[in-house]
């Protein structure tokens, strides 16, 4: 799948990191989890934070004073997954401008998800680990 790049010019690490500051932040981690209920009362107890509605199989819980990521538990197969069963969702107003950059410093697109009105792009680092960005004004910012 290709990109419409919106502007020429080449993206630096430095530059790319400059442009990204104030609309790229994590906001939520991920957890792939056979049991997202037990898995979630564990982080909630270990954290102190608060549910989230639930949303699908996906289960949530928030930072009840606002300031941290959200942490989300997905199920699925656990032993039909590859490295890594943890995520981290970023948030950004364009999730496609993001993945751009993302292209040109390395990354790689995975797929584009559109969720019960919640859209993402999934991508991942030059090293294959996967991340995605949501759009900011996504409901709750869920998954």
């Amino acid at each position: 799948m290709s990109f419409n790049f919106r502007n020429d010019k080449a993206a630096t690490r430095q530059s790319t990191a400059d442009e990204m500051a104030a609309t790229l932040r994590p906001g939520n981690v991920v957890f792939y989890t056979s049991d997202p209920e037990n898995l979630s009362e564990f982080w909630a107890a270990l954290t102190g934070y608060e549910s989230r509605p639930r949303v699908g199989e996906y289960v949530g819980l928030r930072d009840p004073s606002g300031r941290g990521p959200n942490i989300t538990f997905q199920r699925c197969d656990i032993d039909g997954l590859a490295p890594g069963r943890c995520h981290i969702d970023f948030y950004a107003d364009d999730p496609d401008d993001v993945a751009e950059r993302a292209l040109q410093l390395g990354g790689d697109f995975v797929r584009r998800v559109d969720e019960r009105g919640i859209r993402w792009v999934v991508l991942t680092d030059p090293d294959g680990n996967e991340f995605c960005v949501v759009v900011s004004g996504s409901p709750d910012r869920f998954p």
